[in-house]
This record gives structure tokens, C-alpha cells and sequence, in this order.
């Protein structure tokens, strides 16, 4: 299989929106469960990653 449940759950929500059956909230909880957590970087961590 080459999608992660949480992708198959997402574009199912996506489907059902589009269909008109969930609502833009109800999609972007969705969207806040699949999509990768962002990490935050300081200056100081860029400056150091840009030194390695």
C-alpha cells in the first residue's frame, strides 16, 4: 500500500466536501490531523544548520 491511512482519510474528507456533505471546518480538522506538525527554527538553528 502506498498511502498512510491518515492520506486515505483525507482525501476521502476532501471527496466529502467537494460533495458538500462536511464543511470547511470539519476539512480542516481533517487537515490539521494529516499534514506533518511544522518544526519551528530560531536564527540560531538556521545559522547552525547552514554551518554543517
Amino acid at each position: 500500500m502506498d498511502k498512510s491511512i491518515l492520506e486515505v482519510v483525507h482525501e476521502g474528507a476532501k471527496d466529502l466536501r467537494k460533495a458538500g456533505l462536511i464543511d470547511v471546518t470539519t476539512l480542516r480538522e481533517f487537515d490539521a490531523m494529516c499534514l506533518p506538525e511544522v518544526q519551528i527554527f530560531t536564527a540560531e538553528d538556521i545559522k547552525q544548520l547552514r554551518l554543517h
